[in-house]
């Protein structure tokens, strides 16, 4: 997803289909944006996305999204498997 300049930004267990052979597919891409060419963070108002999941700098006001956040939820996602 990041390969493509997206922030997918609520990933969680539930957004995470596993096919039969096992292959893990990330799904429900409601809350993603597609980043600018050259920028690292998109801007975002309103808190958006999965508390359970979501990067502890995300509820501070003005914090946006990033590629730093997408990793974090797949962090918590890894350790709730």
């Amino acid at each position: 997803v990041h390969d493509h300049q997206v922030v997918h930004g609520d990933i969680k267990g539930a957004n995470v289909l596993v096919s039969d052979e096992g292959v893990a597919r990330l799904c429900d891409f409601g809350l993603s944006v597609l980043l600018a060419e050259h920028s690292q963070s998109i801007s975002h108002t309103g808190l958006k996305g999965t508390s359970r999941w979501m990067a502890p700098e995300l509820l501070v006001e003005g914090t946006r999204p990033s590629y730093s956040t997408d990793v974090y939820a797949c962090g918590c996602l890894l350790i709730e498997v």
